[in-house]
């Protein structure tokens, strides 16, 4: 499941800016809790682009300059725009995909340090015998 907002703006130079905030979750684990990939499917992206170019980077939330509060890359973020970013971002963390895959992930949490230690006993059961 994929959704995504895009919020607009205009430097004070005019450059168009466009952020687009999008959450991405898996549908399912399928089985396969130990897979690393699938960690970076549960994501909140924020991408940027000024003047129709991408922009790295992340969201940083510190400025050193005297109007942005925040930054992507070189692009200052004021504090009505991160106000914008972040009420996008409540959404998408509130949104029903977002609270299941929280739940998915401490299951799998869960399970993933039960496994370590089942792991752990289990090594220390072979070197006793050895």
């Amino acid at each position: 499941m994929r959704q995504a907002h895009t919020i607009t703006w205009q430097t004070g130079d005019g450059r168009d800016v466009e952020i687009t905030v999008g959450l991405t979750v898996p549908g399912s684990l399928a089985g396969n809790l130990r897979t690393a990939e699938q960690t970076a499917e549960r994501a909140i992206t924020i991408k940027a682009r000024l003047a129709g170019q991408g922009l790295g980077g992340w969201l940083v939330r510190e400025s050193n300059h005297p109007l942005a509060v925040a930054h992507i890359g070189k692009l200052g973020i004021t504090a009505a725009n991160l106000a914008r970013i972040d009420a996008v971002i409540a959404k998408l963390e509130a949104s029903d995909e977002y609270q299941a895959s929280k739940r998915m992930w401490a299951k799998w949490a869960t399970e993933q340090a039960n496994y370590e230690t089942d792991h752990a006993a289990i090594e220390r059961a072979m070197r006793a015998g050895e």
